[in-house]
């Protein structure tokens, strides 16, 4: 579906996320990639900065336009971490009317989506976040990796940053964990907002050079 005619002001429709530590599972910035894993294996997401914390000068979204679409499939998880993607947005400085905010049924749709609305929107977008969840044995794990270079491909094409934030889990469990719903787990939706305002930044001032 076209994005822009979901764009719309999320500053009521999110809730600040929990946090803490999870298994890692398969995500990546603008491309489908395999973290890595600490001893124990359980990671933690990348972080820039403190999450739940107000902007600082290395992570400022002032006068950033984001948007982000996530996916209906996988509800509860998805929606923790689009949740937890636009809570933190939101304390670091991007303001609640320049969140554009879509959605599409399944993450197969997310490329079309995503330029439809990078390409759309009535303002340039700085960052797009793309939000989604596979676990194995789900019919359409096998499209994640084309779903990742489609996505990676829009960003290019358009010179806007594009944050891959699908899971790729072995099982609802895990998934549950990575979005920040079960006890002291950090949601990795913090991860991709955070990394969104960096990206941006950096397409920003390169511009300027």
């Amino acid at each position: 579906m076209a994005g822009k005619n979901q764009a719309r002001s999320s500053s009521k429709a999110f809730r600040h996320p929990r946090h803490g530590n999870r298994h890692r599972h398969q995500h990546g910035s603008q491309s489908d990639q395999a973290p890595g894993k600490q001893n124990s294996g359980v990671a933690k997401p990348m972080l820039i900065a403190e999450p739940c914390v107000e902007a600082t000068p290395e992570l400022d979204g002032a006068g950033l336009q984001i948007g982000v679409i996530s996916t209906r499939a996988y509800a509860e998880v998805v929606d923790a971490l689009a949740t937890a993607c636009c809570s933190e947005l939101l304390l670091k400085g991007v303001e609640s009317h320049n969140l554009h905010i879509a959605q599409v049924s399944l993450p197969a749709e997310l490329p079309y989506a995503t330029n439809q609305l990078v390409r759309a929107a009535p303002v340039h977008l700085d960052a797009m976040i793309v939000v989604g969840c596979l676990t194995e044995g789900d019919p359409l794990f096998a499209v994640a990796p084309a779903v990742a270079n489609a996505c990676m491909t829009v960003g290019m094409e358009t010179k806007t940053p594009v944050i891959y934030g699908v899971l790729k889990c072995t099982d609802i469990a895990q998934a549950r964990q990575c979005a920040g719903l079960t006890p002291k787990a950090r949601s990795f939706g913090v991860e991709w907002a955070q990394t969104a305002i960096s990206m941006a930044r950096q397409n920003l001032d390169g511009g300027k050079k």
